[in-house]
């Protein structure tokens, strides 16, 4: 097994890693967010060795697992009061973020630990 930033280069794993007599290896290090890792098993017998998919290295890529950039509700203002009660005359608000791919709402009676 051989796992890299690059196709052919063992630089996460070191060097191949004997994995013995198994078909599968959960990675062992933590991975870097949104990056390619390239990785190759082979299989041998004895002392001679086969790649897989005849020595076509493999790619992933990890999530992107940073936080979307900050931002700020904007209306209506903390402790407002006095806005109507019919449905679609109030509107939330806020700014956007530079790397957010959506929002998600959430609207109560009550403040406390909700499940943000």
């Amino acid at each position: 097994m051989c796992l890299g930033t690059q196709a052919g280069l063992c630089d996460v794993t070191g060097s191949w890693v004997s994995v013995g007599n198994v078909t599968n290896w959960p990675v062992g290090a933590a991975l870097q967010p949104a990056a390619t890792y390239w990785w190759q098993v082979r299989g041998v017998m004895g002392s001679t060795q086969a790649p897989a998919d005849s020595g076509q290295a493999w790619r992933f890529v990890t999530a992107n697992n940073a936080l979307p950039g900050s931002f700020r509700k904007s209306g209506p203002l903390n402790g407002m009061t006095s806005l109507p009660t019919l449905a679609n005359t109030v509107r939330l608000t806020w700014t956007q973020s530079s790397s957010a791919t959506g929002y998600h709402v959430c609207l109560g009676t009550l403040s406390g630990p909700a499940t943000w």
